[in-house]
């Protein structure tokens, strides 16, 4: 993972500027990893600012994905927006809430409709309902690679926390 110092590459209202830097992000990736929970900790950073912030970093993303000529496809392009508008509606908090694989279990389900393929799941998760409020294929498949997104994205915030953690020691 690159380091990418927030200045000069996010476009931020002031408001947003002065929390971020009144606080330790200095990068663009630590500001992806910061959970809902850790930005809305910093004085006067309230939700607008937070959808400020996430929608800022979604396009700084995917801009600097496509100017680095990185093998973006229109799937992932899609994905990429997708779990954009999870994060919007209802943030990594949520996502980390997850801890049961349900994420990926739903995505699973949801990946498999229409073949032959099944998902086992002992908790009977189901496709939240997704299949029937989306029944394009396409838009299916979009749903499931950006819940997968969300797991990976949840997996990463629990390993960088977990290692802090270790790190600090026994206190």
């Amino acid at each position: 993972m690159s380091v990418t110092p927030w200045t000069g590459n996010l476009k931020l209202s002031t408001r947003a500027r002065n929390c971020l830097s009144n606080w330790d992000y200095r990068t663009v990736e630590q500001i992806e990893l910061a959970t809902d929970h850790d930005l809305m900790k910093i004085r006067s950073f309230g939700r607008k600012t937070l959808r400020e912030v996430r929608a800022e970093v979604n396009r700084w993303r995917a801009e600097h994905l496509k100017a680095t000529g990185e093998n973006m496809t229109y799937a992932i392009d899609l994905i990429a927006g997708e779990r954009g508008k999870q994060i919007t509606k209802w943030g990594s908090d949520h996502d980390d809430s997850h801890t049961d694989g349900s994420l990926a279990v739903v995505a699973a389900t949801i990946a498999v409709a229409g073949t032959d393929a099944k998902v086992v799941d002992p908790l009977e998760r189901g496709d939240w309902g997704l299949l029937n409020k989306h029944p394009d294929r396409l838009r299916q498949l979009t749903i499931a690679g950006a819940l997968i997104a969300a797991e990976l994205d949840r997996e990463i915030r629990y390993e960088i926390r977990k290692r802090a953690l270790q790190s600090k020691g026994p206190t």
